[in-house]
């Protein structure tokens, strides 16, 4: 009998990425084929530990001819197919195992996975999201054509498509490593091969696109989309991505009339979707057009929670969840809508339940002494069965956060679950609760396995314990005192842990960084929604004349919601002289300000510093 599933790969030189790819699949695939195209490196030697099927094969610049090469080597009923810098979850997988035995020798079949792609630098947190036939049937009329970006493609009849949400996550457009395997120069080279002969299509222009988009060169990545939408093509699969990310491309470039312009036409011309809907709320939010972003982003997420036989969007189910999600999460909380900003971080939770940043600040608005049980309730109604790392993440939220009887709880079962805590995690419970033979015992034994907030758990532990602070500051990094952001942030621990005295007496030790140290304790108590704390040090920095933008605008909001126009306007003025490029600042004054003449300045100075707002019809005027 055939097996189930076969894993098919083209690679060269990937040894220092290979295995991550090869281990992610361990239990998910019965057999492995690699096809390599000419690696100098350990690359083979790598794939020899985990299959035998290993072939050469000359490079002619065509990846389809290899792809097709790969599959005619396997012997599974299914196929697979990834690229030795993209792995997979192990939580998906009994799904994905169901549902290929349940449509065993029924060919030919495609099935359509989400790719996850990390963009930008490393661990700079940028994702955009992608979709490709990457498993199906194997059979001998499917087979790849094109020599890059290659599509499968079914020889006769018709071929069966099936979207499954199985995630593939891939690294290869992060800046280290299209730098490291020179990708732009091979793909141009093949693009450039394609256009001599006649062959570059709009679909190739799309994909040129998304290669000059994931490296931050959006006039040239426009330039390739705006080649790709034409005519032809305007029901082709891949155009509403296209549209996406031409809009988003507009936005980079600041040309925003004409964003808003392609994003209406896109919601006229794909209606019933949530997508467009996104993009036009995150466009307003950009813009400091907070009501009319609203409007939009509430309805983008009721178009994607109503009941439909059809998809309720076209690029991405994250369009629909989690963006617009925190998106209005920031708007109500900046317009100081308590209730709307809990019920945003409450969805937000339910849609991405390992959102930590999500459930921190939920747990922060709600959570009072006298309301522990509410709370214990809220979190088994959001996390039912938690996973390991769910667990972890919530004793970590309330350590964060100062709650010892909560963080107790959760550490129990994590205990009772028999789960392994990170090293940061036990070190920084152990300071909560005050216990220095445990703090200590983990110190020695996990010493090795430093990690971020290595520094944070000692500079605290030696305020906390100044008889051992001589031996904890010889293990402190020697400049983790010398950044503002680092002081501010034991600080913020020590008030919300209720150790007053040594609040001040941290920032007393610091007055060289009391200017930096203010601003930055100011706006951590105004996000606390602490107004009183946080006009406390504004105050302070007002008189020595040291207060930073981001301080006049929390200030300019707050009296303008308490109805303090002319003051708020003021504010937003001295935010405006330090931040001159913040948008947000100049449609703030728009919509405060009555005098029509001062509106028209107003509008003039915005059109000066930013062109591509000429025109742009929505102006609150």
């Amino acid at each position: 009998m055939n097996p189930l599933l076969s894993l098919c790969m083209i690679v060269r030189n990937e040894e220092e990425i290979l295995e991550r790819c090869l281990q992610s699949v361990t239990g998910l695939v019965d057999e492995i084929v690699i096809i390599d195209t000419g690696s100098s490196d350990s690359t083979k030697k790598i794939a020899a530990q985990y299959t035998s099927k290993i072939f050469d094969l000359d490079w002619t610049q065509d990846f389809s001819v290899a792809r097709n090469e790969s599959i005619a080597r396997a012997t599974g009923e299914w196929i697979l197919v990834l690229d030795a810098d993209e792995y997979m979850d192990s939580s998906s997988f009994t799904t994905l195992l169901t549902f290929l035995q349940n449509h065993r020798n029924r060919a030919p079949i495609g099935i359509i996975l989400p790719i996850y792609n990390f963009v930008g630098a490393h661990n700079s947190g940028k994702i955009s999201q992608s979709k490709a036939m990457r498993l199906f049937t194997r059979h001998p009329d499917l087979m790849f054509v094109r020599p890059i970006h290659e599509q499968l493609k079914l020889v006769n009849g018709n071929l069966t498509e099936f979207e499954l949400e199985i995630p593939i996550y891939h690294s290869g457009y992060i800046e280290e490593a299209i730098k490291s395997k020179q990708k732009t120069k091979r793909n141009d080279e093949i693009f450039q091969q394609m256009r001599n002969q006649g062959r570059l299509t709009p679909y190739d222009s799309f994909t040129l696109g998304n290669e000059y988009m994931a490296q931050d060169l959006y006039e040239e990545a426009l330039s390739f989309y705006l080649d790709a939408d034409q005519p032809s093509e305007q029901y082709k699969s891949w155009l509403p991505n296209c549209k996406g990310a031409r809009i988003s491309c507009l936005m980079k470039l600041h040309q925003y009339t004409e964003a808003y312009e392609q994003i209406q036409l896109a919601i006229n011309r794909w209606t019933g979707v949530c997508d467009f809907y996104w993009l036009e709320g995150y466009l307003y939010a950009q813009l400091g057009m907070d009501k009319e972003a609203i409007l939009s982003l509430e309805r983008c997420i009721a178009i994607a929670e109503k009941k439909s036989e059809h998809p309720t969007y076209l690029i991405s189910p994250n369009y629909g969840s989690t963006l617009p999600l925190q998106q209005l999460y920031v708007l109500y909380s900046r317009s100081f809508d308590l209730q709307k900003t809990v019920f945003c971080l409450t969805k937000l939770c339910y849609a991405n339940p390992t959102n930590q940043s999500a459930l921190l600040q939920l747990t922060k608005l709600i959570i009072t002494p006298e309301q522990y049980d509410q709370v214990q309730s809220l979190i088994q109604s959001l996390y039912p069965l938690p996973t390991s790392s769910q667990l972890t993440m919530i004793v970590d939220v309330f350590i964060q956060l100062g709650h010892k009887p909560l963080s107790e709880i959760y550490w129990n079962n994590c205990r009772v679950f028999n789960i392994e805590l990170p090293l940061e995690v036990k070190l920084k419970y152990y300071l909560l609760h005050e216990d220095w033979s445990l703090f200590q015992q983990t110190l020695v034994q996990e010493s090795e396995e430093r990690s971020a907030n290595w520094d944070f758990s000692i500079y605290c532990a030696a305020i906390v314990w100044p008889q051992h602070a001589a031996e904890l500051y010889a293990l402190l990094s020697p400049e983790f005192d010398s950044n503002p952001a680092n002081v501010a942030s034991v600080c913020l621990y020590l008030f919300r842990t209720g150790q007053y005295n040594q609040y001040d007496e941290l920032i007393q030790r610091h007055e060289e960084h009391l200017e930096d140290l203010a601003n930055i304790l100011g706006g951590a108590f105004y996000e606390d929604r602490q107004y009183e704390l946080a006009l406390d040090y504004y105050s302070l920095l007002l008189k020595q004349e040291t207060l930073s933008a981001k301080g006049f605008e929390n200030l300019a909001r707050l009296y303008f919601m308490q109805e303090e126009t002319n003051e708020g306007l003021q504010f937003v003025e001295k935010a405006l002289e330090l931040l001159p490029e913040r948008i947000e600042l100049y449609m703030m004054m728009l919509t405060q300000t009555v005098n029509s003449h001062h509106k028209m300045q107003i509008k003039s100075r915005l059109i000066k510093a930013y062109p591509g707002l000429l025109h742009f019809p929505k102006f609150p005027l």
